[in-house]
């Protein structure tokens, strides 16, 4: 028996999940294979995981259909960009990066950092904020 890549495994279990009609785990397996996929730079599973996101998403309703749709566009981006993507999760940063704020000094309330004027009370905010 072969040894299956980490993206062969990750597909082969989505596919038995929309198989049994199990939309959620489909989508989630679909995600690890996607990923999977681009560090391995496999493009040609990279492709069977976006055809197989196509199918979850005609299938799919709600939340479920949502995520597909984005598991959709993810492949589509890296199998247009030439796979150039070097994190295992690259949107990570993007998810959990703060903008940056400052506190109003006259009402206290948060503002972002680059604004001159709080929206909040009009209070004019300097340079140095």
């Amino acid at each position: 028996m072969t040894e299956q890549s980490e993206s062969a495994e990750a597909l082969e279990r989505a596919r038995a999940a929309f198989a049994k009609g199990r939309i959620g785990p489909s989508v989630r397996y679909g995600w690890s294979a996607a990923l999977a996929a681009i560090h391995e730079r496999d493009a040609e599973q990279l492709g069977a995981v976006l055809v197989l996101a196509r199918w979850v998403e005609e299938q799919a309703s709600g939340r479920w259909r949502k995520r597909a749709a984005m598991l959709v566009a993810y492949c589509s981006a890296a199998l247009t960009g030439g796979l150039e993507v070097e994190s295992r999760a690259p949107w990570l940063g993007r998810l959990f990066a703060r903008e940056r704020t400052k506190q109003c000094p006259d009402c206290a309330e948060t503002v972002k950092a680059a604004a001159r004027v709080c929206r909040f009370c009009g209070y004019r905010l300097g340079e140095g904020g």
